[in-house]
């Protein structure tokens, strides 16, 4: 536990500046691009204890993840504030170069079966979608990184607090034996209940102008849709409460989600964590399997209100 604490800070304390000041949105980029990579390897290294893989196709699937990031993430802006519908999610170019060099690797490489060409989709797919979305979030704002580390962090704390002491009822006994009903139940509410009240009255807690608000956003929604807004485009608190306590609740059931499909996977290969990187914690994956998952998740959401209530 010590060794997991210590660990947990000094990622706070890494990865919080580089979230805080505008200046670091460069460094936060490489940094989360560097994750996806070192998450990738992760993958590669799990699949292979059944299946070895040509360095070829391990080329390819680090270029490729590299590229979906790097283009699902926007990482050509390098400043935040940036609006919704400046920031490009189309893939087809990427994907199909992916698609035509992974299709040919499949005919001249001997290991390579179907079996093969799924998982070299999904590390490429996973990963580039996961991370990119979390440098989505982070070109819109900081404070959209912190609402879902918020959602993830109370839910993943206080499903294990309470499924300890009061846990049944297994959620999935066979992919996560530790995980109970009760804890998630639990992790779920609370994480809703703090983060909606962060997402809702963000403009309060951080007024006009000040460090954390600079451009004088009222709600976690403000500035990504109309819906909940009235004539002067000032989001309508109660209407925008209809939206958010869902989304903040769905949000935490979609981390829990990330959490058990990285469970599956170790499970399926018969591994305790993906890596040692993070002491106490395990690899890249280990740390941020939830969030990556539950950023996907709000960036989709996000794109859906946009498009249908536009600002």
């Amino acid at each position: 536990m010590k060794k997991r604490t210590i660990t947990a800070l000094i990622i706070v304390l890494i990865f919080a500046p580089l979230l805080i000041f505008e200046q670091m949105i460069i460094p936060f980029e490489v940094g989360v691009g560097l994750l996806a990579v070192l998450a990738a390897f992760e993958l590669i290294s799990m699949f292979e204890r059944e299946h070895k893989f040509d360095w070829f196709l391990k080329v390819a699937i680090i270029i490729f993840t590299i590229g979906f990031y790097v283009i699902i993430g926007n990482v050509w802006h390098s400043s935040s504030g940036q609006n919704l519908n400046e920031l490009k999610t189309d893939v087809t170019l990427i994907l199909t170069a992916a698609l035509l060099v992974i299709f040919m690797l499949s005919i001249f490489l001997k290991n390579f079966d179907a079996n093969t060409l799924g998982i070299a989709l999904l590390i490429i797919s996973y990963l580039g979608l996961g991370f990119g979305s979390l440098v989505i979030l982070r070109l819109l704002g900081s404070r959209y990184i912190i609402y879902v580390l918020m959602v993830t962090v109370l839910t993943d704390t206080f499903a294990f607090l309470f499924g300890v002491k009061y846990g049944k009822h297994k959620m999935a006994p066979v992919i996560s034996p530790k995980k109970s009903w009760e804890g998630a139940i639990a992790g779920t509410v609370i994480a809703t209940v703090v983060a909606s009240m962060f997402a809702l009255f963000y403009g309060m807690i951080f007024p006009n102008g000040s460090f954390f608000n600079a451009n004088g956003k009222q709600t976690i929604l403000h500035g990504i849709t109309s819906l909940g807004t009235g004539a002067d485009k000032a989001p309508i608190l109660w209407q925008q409460a209809l939206i958010i306590i869902p989304l903040t609740l769905t949000l935490s059931i979609f981390g829990q989600l990330g959490d058990l499909f990285a469970s599956k996977l170790k499970r399926t290969y018969d591994i305790k964590d993906f890596g040692e990187i993070f002491p106490g914690h395990g690899g890249v994956l280990d740390r941020f399997d939830s969030t990556i998952f539950a950023a996907l998740f709000l960036v989709f959401v996000f794109r859906i209100l946009g498009e249908v209530w536009p600002v």
